[in-house]
């Protein structure tokens, strides 16, 4: 089967009100809500330094908001919509947003210099990180395939969409085509979940609703169940490190949390007791 990788510009599929992918099982019948990859990805984390930052971005938004702080004193805990409205504003307040903002910034910029761009056009201070992008992947001797690959992994029930599929052209895996995941933050040491991540990528099927649904499975159109890779992309640091993947570990770690979120969704664990 030949497989255009070129993806198409509509939405891969249509969502419910949470925002999950509705996607029909592979045998037909009706859509039932499929979790994002990167969200089963983190199930297994430990997020407790995350909540105590978004904690603290909240103090210190509402800090800068007398308004906000007005609000909140006329509020109660039933206003809980309204809370955490207040609580958004209070981390926007805070810029929060603005490591995530340079970050798909930055995912933009790369996918030009992937198409020729010339790093020189990139506005300073970020000129030096995709000079590093540009010279890394050359250097590591990788190929962009394809770029933002929409697909759904049945067995995880989970659909996503992922940065890069690479063809490594260099060294003992000459030849073999990988799932790319481009990351921007400054933190290289944790990577379970990218591994996660990339390995429910490489066991899935592409996925448009303009193609029908599901139109290839990626591990028999060649792409690798065995490897990954992570990009690194630090912004403002002028580096880029590209890390190899161990997605046999990473596809047994996202299965043990398919597993614990099933079990933790178990009703019969506890049942009012009647004396027999």
């Amino acid at each position: 089967m030949t497989i255009a990788f070129a993806p198409p510009t509509s939405e891969p599929w249509t969502g419910n009100h949470n925002g999950w992918p509705m996607i029909p099982p592979p045998e037909g019948g009706k859509p039932e809500p499929y979790m994002r990859m990167s969200k089963i990805a983190k199930y297994l984390g430990d997020t407790f330094t995350l909540e105590q930052w978004g904690k603290r971005q909240v103090v210190l938004g509402m800090a800068e908001r007398d308004d906000l702080v007005l609000l909140a004193k006329a509020s109660t805990p039933e206003d809980k919509q309204r809370l955490n409205d207040i609580a958004k504003q209070a981390s926007d307040a805070a810029k929060s947003n603005t490591k995530a903002n340079i970050g798909t910034a930055l995912h933009t910029f790369t996918d030009r210099v992937d198409d020729g761009m010339d790093p020189a056009e990139v506005p300073e201070p970020y000129r030096a990180d995709l000079i590093a992008y540009r010279d890394a992947i050359a250097a590591a001797g990788l190929e962009v395939v394809a770029k933002e690959l929409s697909v759904v992994n049945d067995h995880l029930k989970a659909a996503g969409t992922f940065d890069r599929l690479f063809r490594m052209t260099t060294g003992a895996r000459a030849g073999q085509v990988a799932v790319g995941d481009l990351k921007t933050g400054g933190d290289d040491k944790y990577p379970h979940g990218v591994t996660q991540q990339t390995a429910g990528y490489a066991h899935s099927h592409l996925y448009h609703e303009d193609k029908g649904g599901r139109y290839g499975y990626l591990p028999d159109l060649g792409v690798s169940t065995e490897v990954a890779l992570m990009v690194h992309l630090p912004q403002g640091t002028g580096t880029c490190t590209v890390y190899e993947l161990d997605i046999v570990k990473g596809w047994a770690l996202i299965s043990t949390a398919v597993a614990v979120k099933k079990a933790m969704g178990d009703k019969s664990l506890c049942t009012p007791y009647q004396p027999k």
